[in-house]
């Protein structure tokens, strides 16, 4: 429990829009094992374009995230050892304008479905926005620092949640970014080769439809599950490479240090599924794309 809050107090600190304002495509896929509890593994991709008005700004967002969920303690007849299709596909748009001085108001709303397709519905669908202020400094070290309030799948269920993000370059080799869903500091040796110390969280809250069950350990039987609620929390380090054309390869890995799977059972109540703390690694890339 005093890990999970000591990371909430951290994760909390930020923005529900991204910092990374960039034309840009990239993708990812992350593994999680665990040979005696549960592995997940996770496909994402992601879409960014800003418009530059006459004094604001439009962030348009488009990205989607599969998952494959085994636990591989569970030998059944019946389809509960693996999930498969869990998927959330996100689209939005930020809007930014001037205030007064270096501040700026913002305004983002990003709805989700959340959903493994197995009798989709409205209640797949899921709101989420923020609301908030935003001050820029310039200088050798510029900075950002963003608050407001937001509603959104932070860490599994939809919640309003204060938010307070700020990122900072210290010089032209350091640079850090207290934010959601990533908290990093960054080392760049040169303009092709950086490294990160990251701390981030990976959830996901969704309704479960189809013939998918999930063993009860305390009934020693089998459930048919109704929802599914995720939560991981990580550390590691990123290291990313910058081409000359643009490309970054990147590759993170390290320590998933808290882990929550609870399932709904369509008769009513939650099981926690056995969800070990395990090492993870990511491997993607990002195009910035110029235009």
């Amino acid at each position: 429990m005093f890990k999970l809050f000591a990371a909430l107090l951290l994760l909390v600190t930020g923005a529900a829009y991204t910092q990374e304002i960039t034309n840009s495509f990239k993708y990812d896929y992350t593994a999680m094992h665990n040979s005696g509890s549960t592995s997940v593994t996770r496909h994402f991709a992601e879409f960014n374009f800003t418009q530059h008005l006459q004094n604001s700004s439009l962030l348009y967002t488009a990205g989607v995230s599969n998952y494959t969920i085994q636990n591989n303690a569970l030998i059944t007849p019946f389809n509960s050892s693996t999930l498969e299709g869990v998927t959330s596909i996100k689209a939005g748009i930020t809007y930014m304008f001037p205030l007064s001085g270096n501040w700026k108001g913002v305004a983002s709303f990003t709805p989700e479905v959340n959903t493994n397709f197995e009798g989709t519905s409205i209640k797949d669908l899921y709101p989420a926005f923020f609301v908030g202020v935003s001050k820029t400094t310039s200088g050798e070290s510029p900075s950002t620092l963003t608050v407001g309030v937001g509603y959104k799948g932070y860490f599994g269920k939809f919640r309003f949640m204060p938010v307070i993000n700020y990122s900072k370059k210290v010089n032209e080799k350091i640079s850090y970014n207290l934010g959601i869903p990533a908290t990093e500091f960054a080392y760049k040796f040169n303009t092709k080769h950086t490294l990160k110390s990251v701390v981030f969280a990976d959830a996901i809250y969704t309704r479960i439809g189809g013939e998918d069950y999930i063993f009860d350990a305390l009934q020693n039987t089998d459930v048919k599950i109704s929802k599914l609620e995720m939560l991981s929390l990580n550390a590691g380090l990123e290291y990313n490479y910058l081409s000359a054309d643009d490309w970054i390869a990147t590759i993170k890995g390290g320590y998933s240090f808290y882990n929550s799977l609870t399932v709904s059972k369509q008769t009513g109540g939650d099981t926690n599924v056995n969800f070990n703390n395990s090492l993870y690694i990511s491997i993607g890339f990002k195009y910035n794309l110029n235009f």
